[in-house]
């Protein structure tokens, strides 16, 4: 299966487009999910009033190309293929990447990458966090440790212990729950956080779920769903 986009890739042109990018993300996925099927994302700088060039000159080339490659990138009708190159670390360590009036939003935050992420910037620096954790609401602030010695042991207790360990290092916690589909509450949301912490100035991305089907062809239409309603 392949996925032919315009101008989606930065590479050698100002100003690149969204134009299935989408689609794009879903290819790669599969292409690593599924090595039995191909699944190549092509990426063109033709104008679309010029069919046989992309189709009988840079499609045409893709396919005669030896090399197993499932992206490619053509500029000027020439081939390009993405590649991997070892950088040098840094040599200045320990340098504070945020300020302590930085408000940092993170979605999906109470667990996994997202927890792991608060954990990170709080080391960095960041006194302000704003969690979003999906649509489960927690006790008040002011309950947190009374929670976590009467409530039994679950994921619950888990977001609320993470929680309240931020807030005992000095740090600034507001949670949320409200879905990342509901426009007017997201809106509400970002007044309040505006009021009481000051303007949002990063945002991680890390809310997500997997389902009960983690195989992508395995997954109802309703699992799908959800799974990019997250996105």
């Amino acid at each position: 299966m392949i996925q032919v986009t315009h101008c989606l890739q930065s590479w050698k042109i100002e100003q690149p487009t969204l134009q299935g990018a989408r689609l794009a993300g879903l290819y790669r996925m599969l292409g690593a999910e599924y090595k039995q099927t191909s699944f190549i994302t092509m990426d063109s700088d033709c104008p679309t009033d010029e069919p046989n060039r992309l189709w009988g000159g840079q499609v045409k080339d893709m396919f005669d190309q030896q090399k197993k490659m499932t992206e490619f990138c053509y500029r000027q009708d020439q081939r390009f293929v993405p590649e991997m190159k070892e950088i040098l670390k840094p040599k200045e360590q320990g340098r504070t990447a945020f300020k302590e009036d930085d408000v940092i939003l993170i979605t999906g935050g109470t667990r996994g990458i997202g927890e792991q992420i608060a954990k990170r910037v709080v080391s960095q620096g960041v006194k302000r966090l704003v969690i979003m954790g999906g649509r489960e609401p927690l006790p008040d602030q002011s309950l947190w440790a009374e929670a976590l010695t009467r409530e039994e042991e679950s994921q619950r207790v888990e977001k609320i212990r993470h929680l309240k360990a931020l807030n005992d290092q000095g740090v600034q916690v507001y949670y949320d729950h409200t879905a990342l589909t509901d426009s007017e509450g997201l809106n509400l949301m970002v007044n309040k956080i505006h009021q009481q912490m000051g303007p949002i100035t990063g945002v991680f991305h890390c809310a997500g779920i997997k389902g009960e089907n983690p195989s992508f062809l395995k997954k109802t239409i309703q699992e799908i769903q959800a799974v990019c309603e997250q996105k």
